[in-house]
């Protein structure tokens, strides 16, 4: 086409061109940004903890439990009150313990390279991490508080006898709601026990840590410290392992008094045959429920779930030690780890649940008959979940590698097009009518 000056008129040509002009642009800076994000190359990352102001975003609650709650009956409403109390406890544990310590004790002592530490860069970190474990002990002596305060709890509405509550108004009510808040906070505990226990690099910083304690205690004068100070530092230390290391958080929701409070006096919780009856009753329903979901298009957090209620199983059975237990309880959770035989936790810890059970449930609990078929099923399960893994890992990365090549030939092939319509003579068209069949929606090339 000639226009009446006697010039070319390429329209199309030059708008494709122009287009995908930017479109190679736009490609080549993602990709520049994609290998700068890949790069080993520390990049600046904004701390939002030095800001002076701040927004916070989180609702504020205006409402109490007290004013939630309005019946005709006084005991029943200090009954609801104290359980929903204990539940926004529940609920405020399991926050803290995901925000402040998973992340820390899950990277402590990750490194970009595999090359040996300069010599006492380890005793600065876990001087440094001190702190944290001084807070991580706290915040589970505090669970270990609220966890021993709920089963106190338990045990006092679960109590029989003339005119009580429970024969009123609680024989039989199943505390669903109650028990899986319960076993989110047991959940915590067990995902902190997994992530020291898998942590190599604490355990080794640890021990080479109180090697130097030990040997400053018996010469103090080489260290510039005195001996009293050292001796502080090193019962501190002792007791903060005592708290962190060796699953001690889990054990400490049994190493600790349990009083039932009833019309008789004060007893242990375990000496309430009804608190154990219900309490397993309810553990059996709500892990049957919890089953049925697993595997299922229904699945969300059903598998986080039944840590909990695995978790609040070996409790029961620990504070039960001694009595009879429950073995139908014992063989439900066994069943569930045969659904479910391993459970991410976070980052590195997982949770092999027929481990679990036998690792902490009492002996005697733990001896009780399964049937052999349905262990010889967990290990076929365990062999396919592990089979079906390597094939994943392996589709991924042949995905990844073609996605990658695709797109650098692709964008070549788009740079020798644009070449050759830049090169080509402006009144041939042959290039310019075969660029929209070619590429079509740019946008959707890009996607």
């Amino acid at each position: 086409m000639v226009q009446g000056d006697g010039k070319g008129y390429s329209g199309p040509g030059e708008e494709h061109l122009e287009r995908f002009g930017k479109f190679v642009a736009d490609h080549g800076h993602d990709l520049r940004v994609l290998e700068h994000s890949l790069d080993e190359t520390a990049s600046e990352v904004w701390d939002p903890h030095t800001d002076v102001v701040g927004i916070n975003h989180e609702p504020a609650e205006q409402c109490r439990i007290h004013t939630l709650i309005d019946t005709d009956n006084k005991e029943m409403t200090k009954v609801i009150g104290v359980f929903a109390a204990l539940s926004e406890e529940f609920a405020t544990l399991v926050e803290i313990g995901q925000r402040d310590f998973y992340g820390p004790l899950a990277c402590f002592g990750e490194r970009f390279d595999d090359l040996k530490m300069p010599e006492g860069e380890e005793m600065e970190q876990v001087s440094a991490a001190l702190p944290l474990f001084e807070n991580l002990s706290m915040f589970a002596s505090r669970c270990h508080t609220v966890i021993g305060n709920a089963l106190s709890q338990l045990a006092g509405l679960y109590t029989a006898g003339k005119g009580s509550m429970y024969q009123t108004s609680f024989k039989g009510v199943y505390m669903y709601y109650f028990l899986m808040r319960l076993g989110d906070v047991v959940r915590v505990l067990v995902t902190l026990d997994e992530l020291v226990a898998t942590n190599t690099e604490l355990h080794d910083q640890w021990y080479e840590y109180k090697q130097v304690l030990q040997s400053a205690a018996l010469e103090p004068e080489a260290f510039g410290m005195g001996q009293t100070r050292i001796a502080k530092l090193l019962m501190a230390v002792t007791s903060l392992e005592a708290y962190v290391f060796n699953g001690a958080f889990l054990r400490g929701c049994w190493l600790q008094e349990l009083p039932w409070h009833h019309p008789k006096g004060v007893s242990e919780v375990r000496a309430n045959s009804d608190f154990i009856t219900e309490v397993s009753a309810t553990l059996r329903s709500l892990i049957a429920q919890l089953n049925s979901h697993i595997g299922d298009a229904t699945e969300s957090t059903h598998r986080l779930q039944m840590v909990g209620l695995v978790g609040l199983v070996v409790v029961l059975s620990q504070v039960n030690r001694g009595r009879d237990f429950d073995s139908k309880l014992y063989k439900a959770a066994v069943q569930a780890s045969a659904r479910v035989p391993m459970i991410v936790l976070y980052g590195r810890a997982v949770l092999v649940v027929a481990e679990f059970l036998q690792d902490n449930v009492p002996v005697a609990i733990s001896k009780t008959k399964v049937d052999s078929k349905l262990r010889d099923k967990m290990k076929v399960l365990v062999a396919a979940h592990d089979d079906s893994l390597a094939a994943q890992v392996c589709v991924c990365i042949y995905v990844c590698i073609y996605i990658y090549i695709y797109r650098y030939i692709y964008m070549y092939v788009c740079i020798y097009i644009c070449v050759s319509v830049c090169v080509c003579d402006r009144y041939n068209f042959m290039y310019i009518s075969f660029l929209p069949y070619f590429l079509g929606d740019v946008e959707s090339h890009r996607q």
